[in-house]
């Protein structure tokens, strides 16, 4: 379904846009803003990979395959590096993701070169595209499910995302081959906008919030450390203020101090359970030594390394850190000589002791690390003894805070707060996570709302341009153009012009090179009319081949040049397609000045006035005067009467008889329509027939005439052996059942093929050989003989005659006017006989109404005449009685 396809592209989309956005900010957080130096959000490599990612699924959606295919390749390369650690080596500060999602984004990759790439390339991409989203799932179900994912070299803010993104990244390939690419990129057109503003906020709120997770975090681990110093600090203040008084009290003593000291120590070890240990030193000697309460040994304070510190001891308390890697602790002395001998005495405090005492009551989610003045460590809880492993810990910890601290005796700390409780981190990071899957839901149906609300817009348009607009054309509709008036005339006292434009001679295109053909030809004509239309100019199609123009009033404006505008313009040759071909117009004016007139009526008088061009031989423009109404009136009249008599069947047809030259027998007639009303009156076919030919009842009429004509000379032709003519209009000649209904004629009533002419007018003969070939070719072949009729009043070429498919020539009545003598001499006349009997062409001379006109083309050899120095038209009876008395033609 369309709403499917729509919402799959919105997704896709949304896909796209929110990786690419990821990428976008994550490069600009890891220039500008590194929050977090031991964690990043994203390092570039990671937010550059978001940035191939985007782009592939964006332009793979819009079918931009170029594109797809480069962010392909880089995604492969890059991929390739991480596994490698070529990126490592490159940059030492680089943070290696888990070689498993290395490799995920390489097989993703291979998804983006592949698709549409070669027949079977699903193989690649579905296995791929897949592998990515269940690897994604993985990710989302052990973030959410498990509290113990976090590893040495954890990213949680790139684990969070990658997961999630990796689910979505990795279903849209899949949805691919389901999304039309017209779909996608009308939705991309709809909501990009949209998407990109609330994929933008979504991405800026996730970094925004993580950024200010990872200063909290800070802020939190800063205070840890600074308490953790400070309680170490109030522990060894109160310890080094008692070391202080004893050793004002021992240097104050009288001589000997060594029992003083051993007893004030004894007391000292026997008090302070901070205190492991106490010895007394002279020389390299130890004179005394309680033992240490956690079976360390402290013989490691003879070593060399510490040969300095005793040599400088003082009668003040010094303090110093053991080297004991078994046992750590933190050592206080001051020199106490004894009768001229060198005394030292060594105070012992065990710091792990004392750290273990900070971690019963400090509880938080860090663990602190205490690096001592000889690079040893020691730790609060829940972390290794070991000096080695904290060092790594320090190293490779999702989140460590490290602290500088001095003693109040001046003595440096360096501490660190390690995270080692996730629980509110994860939960922190599963909300974030929750951020960003609500964010893509909601630019997915945001996208999908735009491009819906945007399709059934354009549905909306579709509709109101089909009942608006013209199909063919794409002007306005009638109805339209009707509207646009009547609002004109309400609003303004002089509305503008109308001009009613009809095509002169496109029904003979359109019937002849078929509907495609004057499809094109009125395409491109209303191109040509609307051309340069300005402000307050519509143009319409008003039916078939008529067009209308209503301008709005406007000063200084000429109706008359403008419609000789339109004219030359419809006068340019057209060529569509391998036809070239040339067109006409008629233009009817009316300026509208007469408010009580609708619309419709406005355009009926332009309607007139175009008739009124049309009537005066077309390729001209009328304005509307009101005596051209009374006209069109009478010929509305007269048309509906003729309709009333095709359909009373009150036509009749009269013959004029066709004289043979040389028998001055009659050899044919020709059947013409005669009408008479129920009053007696005749109507003159010069009025009828032109009638009958601009409203298509010529088609009727020539049936009945064709089938009464048949039917009442067949007895004639048999007896006397008479052919019947028949004329054929130019409007009959294009109508495709005309040719087929005469042939179903002549089979019904049984008329001899061989009796029947055919008289064509010589605008058809000359239109075009080829197709009136193919259309009288099966009438030809049974035997109908084909006749040019009003032969001279056309443009032919006497080169021309030689060429026309035709087997009669019958000489228009303006040659027959000139003969005055039988004796004259006509060169013009007389050459065109010539080269009509050169051809081979039976000759038949009209209107011969004077005995010097019939005795001259018998002389030049004429094969037959016709007028009414014969005969007039006649009815049946009469042409029958002429047939009988068997008189022949005196044709002297």
């Amino acid at each position: 379904m369309r709403l499917n396809k729509t919402f799959l592209a919105s997704y896709a989309l949304t896909a796209g846009v929110l990786t690419t956005l990821l990428g976008v900010i994550g490069i600009v957080v890891s220039f500008i803003t590194p929050l977090f130096n031991q964690l990043p959000l994203f390092d570039f490599f990671s937010a550059f990979t978001g940035l191939l990612v985007g782009g592939a699924l964006i332009a793979g959606t819009l079918n931009m395959r170029a594109l797809l295919r480069l962010c392909g390749a880089l995604l492969l390369l890059y991929s390739l590096m991480m596994l490698f650690g070529v990126l490592r080596d490159i940059d030492p500060g680089y943070h290696q993701i888990p070689p498993l999602m290395a490799l995920n984004l390489g097989v993703l990759s291979l998804s983006f070169l592949c698709y549409r790439a070669f027949k079977h390339c699903w193989m690649i991409c579905v296995p791929s595209a897949l592998f990515c989203t269940l690897l994604g799932v993985y990710y989302v179900v052990k973030l959410w499910a498990f509290n113990d994912i976090v590893s040495a070299q954890s990213n949680l803010f790139e684990v969070s995302v990658y997961g999630l993104m990796m689910v979505v990244v990795g279903v849209t390939p899949l949805l691919w081959h389901k999304i039309d690419v017209r779909n996608a990129r009308l939705t991309w057109r709809a909501s990009s906008a949209a998407i990109i503003a609330v994929c933008t906020c979504v991405a800026g709120l996730w970094f925004y919030q993580s950024g200010s997770l990872l200063q909290s975090l800070e802020q939190r681990g800063r205070v840890s450390a600074e308490q953790t110093g400070r309680a170490i600090n109030t522990a060894f203040t109160n310890h080094y203020g008692t070391l202080s008084r004893l050793a004002e009290r021992v240097i104050a003593a009288p001589q000997p101090r060594f029992n003083t000291l051993v007893e004030e120590s004894q007391r000292l070890y026997d008090d302070f359970p901070l205190l492991d240990a106490v010895m007394l030193l002279q020389g390299d000697d130890i004179r005394w030594h309680s033992g240490s309460k956690a079976g360390a040994n402290y013989e490691h304070i003879m070593q060399p390394e510490f040969q300095t510190w005793r040599l400088n001891l003082s009668d003040q308390i010094s303090i110093e850190n053991s080297s004991n890697r078994q046992h750590r602790s933190v050592v206080l002395g001051f020199r106490a000589d004894d009768a001229g001998d060198p005394l030292q005495a060594l105070y012992f405090f065990d710091m792990e002791l004392v750290l273990s005492k900070l971690s019963g009551d400090m509880a938080d989610e860090f663990s602190n690390v205490i690096r001592l003045r000889n690079d040893s460590l020691l730790s609060t809880r829940s972390l290794p003894d070991n000096s080695e492993e904290l060092e790594r810990i320090i190293s490779d910890s999702t989140v460590v805070v490290e602290y500088a601290y001095k003693l109040s005796n001046g003595y440096p700390l360096s501490l660190y707060a390690v995270l080692t409780d996730y629980s509110s981190f994860l939960q922190s990071i599963r909300v974030k996570q929750l951020v960003l899957l609500a964010g893509a839901i909601f630019a997915t149906i945001m996208g999908f709302a735009l491009a819906s609300n945007r399709r059934i817009k354009e549905q909306d348009e579709t509709l109101t341009n089909l009942a608006t607009r013209d199909d063919v054309t794409q002007l306005y509709r009638r109805l339209f153009i009707e509207k646009r008036i009547n609002s004109c005339m309400q609003e303004y006292e002089q509305p503008g012009w109308v001009f009613f434009i009809d095509l002169d001679g496109f029904k003979p295109i359109n019937d002849s090179l078929g509907f495609r053909i004057g499809n094109l030809v009125l395409k491109e004509v209303a191109l040509r009319l609307s051309g340069d239309a300005g402000k307050g100019v519509w143009f319409g199609r008003f039916s078939s081949d008529e067009f209308i123009v209503f301008v709005e009033y406007r000063a200084r404006f000429d109706s008359q040049i403008y419609a000789k505008n339109l004219l030359m313009r419809v006068r340019e040759r057209l060529v569509i397609e391998e036809f070239s071909l040339s067109l006409t117009a008629s233009i009817g004016i009316y300026k509208i000045d007469n408010s009580e007139l609708d619309a419709s009526e406005v355009i009926q008088r332009a309607d007139v006035a175009m008739s009124s061009a049309k009537a005066s031989g077309g390729n001209s423009y009328r304005t509307y005067r009101e005596y051209m109404a009374r006209h069109y009136e009478q010929a509305l009249m007269l048309r509906n009467q003729l309709q009333d008599a095709l359909d009373q069947r009150q036509i009749t047809v009269h013959y004029q008889p066709i004289i043979n030259a040389a028998s001055g027998r009659i050899e044919s007639v020709e059947a013409l329509a005669r009408w008479q009303r129920s009053d007696g009156h005749w109507v003159s076919p010069m009025v009828f027939i032109p009638i009958a030919e601009q409203t298509g009842q010529i088609i009727q009429l020539g049936r009945q005439i064709q089938e009464q004509a048949l039917r009442e000379i067949k007895p004639l032709c048999e007896a006397y052996g008479v052919s019947l003519a028949i004329n054929l209009s130019s409007q009959q000649f294009q109508h495709k059942a005309v040719l087929a209904e005469l042939n179903s004629q002549i089979e019904h009533v049984k008329f001899p093929y061989d009796k029947l002419h055919l008289e064509l007018t010589e605008s058809i003969a000359l239109t075009d050989l080829r197709l009136i070939s193919d259309k009288l070719a099966l009438l030809r072949e049974r035997g109908v003989k084909i006749a040019i009729d009003d032969f001279g009043t056309g443009y032919s070429s006497l080169a021309y005659i030689s060429k026309l498919p035709v087997d009669i020539i019958k000489l228009d009545r303006i040659f027959t006017r000139e003969v005055t003598s039988a004796n004259g001499h006509y060169p013009l006349l007389e050459s065109i006989l010539s080269l009509l009997k050169a051809v081979n062409k039976h000759i038949i001379i009209e209107g011969i109404e004077t005995a010097e006109q019939k005795a001259f083309f018998s002389k030049k050899g004429c094969d037959a005449m016709q007028g009414y120095y014969f005969s007039k038209p006649c009815d049946l009876e009469s042409l029958k009685q002429q047939l009988m008395s068997v008189k022949l033609i005196d044709l002297g």
